[in-house]
């Protein structure tokens, strides 16, 4: 088990312009880079405007909205509360206006292209911005005879740095949803755990099991808590204990597959729980499983 306080971590801003500033981020939790469950858990922050061109990834994204508005401003946006599903290969969008914040989960698909680490990514395009410059979520590179084959000169930011990074193009899935999913966890009920525990599932997607959901303690409550897949979880309210460790708002964890813990609360605490795809299955049998 890996527990770390938020609250003790400064917001910083990104040091790469492969997408336009204007967002923060308290980088929280990451994983092993290298693995088809990489993952990295932050608290993201719009301070003015932070925009994206229209555009797609191949890993998956959970954007669980804490304060604020964040989208595309045409429809797709996430109010205070909502948590939206950016699954791999599906395109969106983004055009929002401060002040707003979220936790932010960028993890590995299932179909296993990983994810790369910030780490990674901001020394790629610190050397890509030898060749070029990223502008409006584009890199722009300054002379065409850098091009890789196949490549346009002007490539969506992301995809330069992958490239650049894996020495080898992005592939990208094919889409299993047609937009981001977009949910209430208002609307949705609470499932008796016993122990005073109680859980809201809003959504288990693809054949691997990458599933959103909350976890209640009620005051005196404690319930134990399993990890096939690797988990996470995000105290949004309340405070308690996870392992005997004193937990609170913005504290995060993580269970590796195979790792239990038990939570605990004096008072009551609700957190977020989000399971990343499970690799455990063989690839060729994901789908028929």
């Amino acid at each position: 088990m890996r527990l770390v306080h938020g609250r003790d971590i400064d917001f910083t801003a990104p040091r790469t312009r492969h997408r336009e500033p204007g967002i923060l981020f308290k980088h929280l939790l990451t994983g092993a880079p290298g693995t088809p469950d990489c993952y990295e858990l932050s608290l993201t922050r719009v301070v003015t405007r932070y925009e994206a061109p229209r555009h797609r990834h191949n890993f998956d994204q959970v954007r669980w909205q804490l304060a604020g508005r964040f989208g595309d401003g045409k429809g797709e946006d996430l109010p205070a509360g909502w948590v939206g599903y950016y699954p791999e290969g599906t395109y969106y969008a983004i055009d929002a206006t401060g002040p707003c914040e979220q936790l932010t989960l960028q993890c590995g698909a299932p179909t296993g292209s990983g994810f790369m680490p910030y780490d990674q990514l901001f020394a790629s395009a610190a050397e890509l911005a030898k060749l070029g410059s990223f502008q409006d979520g584009i890199y722009r590179r300054h002379d065409a005879s850098n091009l890789p084959p196949g490549v346009k000169r002007n490539q969506d930011g992301y995809e330069a740095v992958w490239q650049h990074a894996m020495g080898t193009p992005v592939v990208y899935p094919r889409p299993r949803f047609a937009a981001p999913l977009l949910m209430d966890p208002d609307a949705f009920a609470w499932i008796d755990a016993g122990g005073g525990a109680a859980r809201r599932e809003m959504g288990r997607f693809t054949e691997r099991g990458v599933t959103i959901a909350q976890l209640r303690l009620a005051a005196g409550g404690a319930v134990t808590e399993t990890a096939r897949a690797r988990r996470l979880f995000y105290v949004l309210a309340g405070e308690g204990l996870v392992q005997d460790q004193a937990i609170l708002p913005e504290s995060a964890i993580e269970l590796a597959p195979g790792e239990e813990a038990r939570f605990a609360s004096a008072g009551g605490m609700v957190l977020a729980a989000l399971t990343l795809p499970d690799f455990s299955l063989p690839a060729a049998m994901a789908a028929a499983a």
